[in-house]
């Protein structure tokens, strides 16, 4: 640990010790008033960086909103894993059913607990784009679900098994009341 420790500068801008050690207090007051420039200014973008994302978020959000409230029957389409098992660690075990709903054009993160011990939790994501439900892993491993109107109508369901997240029986239909 000395040795990777001694291997790096402390000294600002990199400057190595032996450099240092070699410039004025005046200079070595300038690097370190131009280290402290640097890193307000990477402080700044960091900070942007995060604002942007932030507003993105919230925009998503409520352009999400909005296609909810406004949607026409096939817009939404609600789904369940039962009999499933999820991927907790390097082992497939037990997972309580899950639930998710989702609007057409919507990918959206989902997640499944174990039945034995609900603080174990796998994630995953999935998506639907009005003829087809995909459910992913971390990875991009996925299984779809594809049906037609009247299928979604009644209801489809079909086993699925997504690498290193779940398998199960997922059944997805168009909520009634449209």
């Amino acid at each position: 640990l000395l040795l990777l420790l001694a291997g790096c500068s402390s000294n600002p801008l990199g400057i190595s010790d032996s450099d240092w050690e070699m410039m004025t207090p005046e200079q070595q007051h300038e690097a370190r008033l131009e280290q402290a420039r640097i890193d307000e200014a990477e402080r700044i973008r960091r900070a942007a960086a995060a604002e942007a994302r932030r507003q993105e978020e919230l925009r998503l959000e409520k352009e999400l909103a909005e296609r909810r409230a406004n949607a026409r029957f096939g817009d939404i389409v609600q789904c369940t894993i039962t009999d499933a098992q999820g991927r907790f660690g390097s082992d497939w075990r037990s997972a309580n059913p899950g639930a998710f709903e989702l609007v057409r054009g919507q990918t959206a993160d989902i997640e499944i607990t174990r039945a034995s011990r609900s603080s174990q939790r796998a994630r995953g994501s999935a998506s639907f784009d009005g003829l087809k439900v995909e459910v992913c892993s971390g990875t991009l491993r996925c299984a779809s679900l594809v049906g037609t109107e009247q299928q979604f109508r009644r209801g489809v369901r079909q086993q699925i098994d997504v690498e290193r997240f779940v398998r199960g029986t997922l059944t997805c239909a168009f909520p009634r009341g449209f």
